[in-house]
């Protein structure tokens, strides 16, 4: 990993988490795109007209590192740094071996990364997911058989995921949290707190 002293540019990932007001900061972004260059910050889609990073988060789940290389060669003439956004950036994150393989990318491409989380409190967070999964009809559980079983056996989207209890933060963000030099940034997220972008 390069070191504080690095000339490298910053490759901004924020990864959600869901239900955190990702689409809302989204829209920020992109309001702000203007603005957030005239910082050296560079918020470029990979795919047009799809105003999303969709694909890179698909990328990286199948550790397909050519996509990457060839965003990231398309922006190698920009100066300053990159701002990716996408919640599905969460789940190859928190993967140490696709984490390790998206770094070794960025690095190959003079980028050091820094990502980006929003979290919500443990119960807030349990209580939405169950809203939303439910409104999904991902499942008809009542709150306390989806406490027992929902969280271990399916991901966010209804589909069979392995054995984990995605409310650990301590369990789901080990990698991040152990990987050596890598800056990952925690911002608890709130109501009360007031607008996520401003944080």
């Amino acid at each position: 990993m390069p070191s504080a002293a690095s000339t490298q540019r910053t490759c901004f990932l924020h990864a959600g988490t869901h239900k955190t007001a990702s689409t809302y900061l989204q829209s920020r972004f992109l309001a702000n795109r203007k603005r957030l260059a005239r910082h050296g910050i560079t918020y470029a889609f990979p795919d047009k007209p799809a105003r999303k990073f969709k694909s890179l988060a698909t990328a990286a789940k199948e550790g397909n590192w050519a996509e990457w290389d060839a965003y990231l060669k398309r922006h190698a003439q920009s100066p300053g740094n990159l701002l990716l956004s996408a919640e599905q950036f969460t789940a190859p994150l928190c993967d140490q071996r696709l984490l390790r393989g998206l770094l070794a990318t960025l690095e190959r491409h003079d980028y050091r990364p820094a990502i980006i989380i929003y979290v919500r409190p443990q119960l807030d967070y349990i209580n939405s997911m169950y809203v939303h999964t439910l409104r999904r009809l991902y499942h008809a559980f009542d709150f306390e058989s989806y406490l027992k079983y929902y969280p271990r056996h399916y991901s966010g989207e209804g589909n069979k995921a392995n054995l984990q209890d995605r409310y650990n933060f301590n369990q789901v963000f080990q990698p991040l949290l152990s990987e050596p030099g890598l800056t990952s940034i925690f911002v608890p997220f709130s109501r009360s707190l007031g607008d996520p972008f401003s944080q």
